[in-house]
């Protein structure tokens, strides 16, 4: 499980880096349970830009919401195929920038914080 955990662990890190978007999204957790990490920036929210995740996961047949929970089941195929949607998204993420709106991308409304701090 951590072989299979690093795996995506390295590839998703070297992905964000090669397309330019450490400034947005980064990694934490450990290798059998890490977490995609994004930021606000301007003129998205951080949950915009998780909407949009969900969005191209759930339409790529993946269910996730940026934590990777990694069991025996999991193979070096499945690292590819949530690769291959994380390259996906990030298209459409830099789309979304270029366009400077998400109107035309995102199919429903963004997230909103269940909780707030007063």
């Amino acid at each position: 499980m951590n072989r299979i955990g690093q795996l995506i662990i390295d590839q998703l890190d070297e992905l964000i880096h090669s397309e330019g978007l450490s400034d947005i999204f980064s990694l934490g957790g450990y290798p059998v349970w890490s977490f995609f990490l994004i930021k606000d920036k301007a003129p998205f929210t951080a949950n915009q830009l998780k909407t949009l995740m969900m969005q191209i996961f759930f339409e790529n047949g993946i269910l996730g919401y940026g934590t990777h929970n990694i069991s025996y089941a999991h193979s070096e195929d499945d690292v590819s195929k949530l690769i291959n949607v994380y390259k996906k998204y990030f298209a459409f993420v830099k789309e979304a920038f270029l366009q400077n709106s998400m109107d035309q991308i995102l199919k429903c409304e963004p997230l909103q914080p269940l909780f707030k701090v007063r």
